[in-house]
């Protein structure tokens, strides 16, 4: 199997090093044949660095769609214009290692029929990364992510080190650039999972190196990102609402339950974080974005 690496970045030009260190590293030993590197328009210094790079495939954007803007365009360059068998996708945060896409090579031996295949995401203290929960389908967290034999079949999960096959890129298209940030993962890897199968293989570990080890949360986030949760309540609500009546009619209530919590806990900005939740789900309610299809 030929494995091409995404990786999507925006002015994180320490971090990106070393990702791409990494990914050097494991192309020379053959686990991977391509890396693809999707620039969301950072700045000089990023750009500088990139385009001094001779082994990689270098895509700049002309301004910044976020990580989703990003993934579409890098699986769209590893379709149109390469011919591996999979495509390994990661932020510039992610910290892999030759074991982590080892691992995953052997799952897909085993499974040959994958649309995706999830690492496990840890974070600097190897403990799980509260981000990067994947979703079961048995709809909960089992003892099975604990035995790290196990390989677990996945409803969805996230973009943080996932292995995608070009059969699946095939029948379900590509991420939609309209999400910008948040849920894009989940839209893209439940789509898929409508197809082939999804696995989570715990022995494929990947550090996942986030300032801290946090879930996403507007009641307690920093006020910088607040404006930001605009988007992961109307993408969310627009997800919630493609998997059945209820799943969406659930995510409204959950929703009006975030508003209580905010003005009972939030220590600043708590008309502002109501007044996102309230844009994010409106919008939620007639957002309905195109899915672009592949086109051979």
């Amino acid at each position: 199997m030929r494995i091409t690496a995404l990786v999507v970045t925006y002015n994180r030009l320490e971090l990106l090093k070393e990702n791409i260190g990494l990914l050097l590293d494991i192309q020379k030993k053959g686990l991977i044949q391509n890396i693809i590197v999707v620039d969301n328009n950072s700045d000089i210094d990023t750009k500088s660095f990139l385009e001094n790079l001779s082994n990689i495939h270098y895509v700049r954007l002309n301004k910044n769609l976020g990580g989703a803007g990003g993934f579409n365009a890098g699986i769209k360059y590893f379709y149109k214009e390469l011919n591996d068998d999979a495509i390994w996708i990661m932020d510039d945060d992610t910290m892999p290692n030759s074991d982590t896409v080892s691992e995953l090579r052997s799952v897909a031996d085993v499974h040959k029929n994958f649309g995706f295949l999830l690492s496990n995401a840890l974070w600097t203290d190897n403990t799980p990364c509260k981000m990067n929960i994947p979703m079961p389908n048995l709809h909960k967290w089992t003892d099975n992510f604990k035995d790290k034999t196990v390989v677990v079949p996945l409803l969805r999960g996230s973009f943080v080190s996932m292995l995608i096959s070009r059969k699946a890129v095939k029948l379900v298209g590509y991420p939609i650039t309209d999400f910008f940030v948040w849920g894009d993962d989940v839209n893209y890897s439940e789509r898929i999972s409508r197809h082939l199968d999804g696995y989570f293989v715990p022995s494929s570990i990947v550090i996942h190196k986030m300032k801290n080890n946090v879930s996403t949360d507007i009641v307690k986030d920093d006020s910088t990102r607040v404006s930001r949760y605009y988007y992961a309540f109307r993408n969310d609500f627009y997800n919630a609402r493609k998997r059945s009546f209820r799943d969406g009619a659930k995510f409204f209530v959950h929703s009006l339950i975030e508003i209580t919590r905010v003005l009972k806990s939030s220590k600043s900005l708590k008309f502002k974080r109501v007044s996102i939740i309230l844009k994010g789900v409106f919008a939620g309610i007639v957002f309905n974005p195109s899915i672009e299809e592949v086109e051979d």
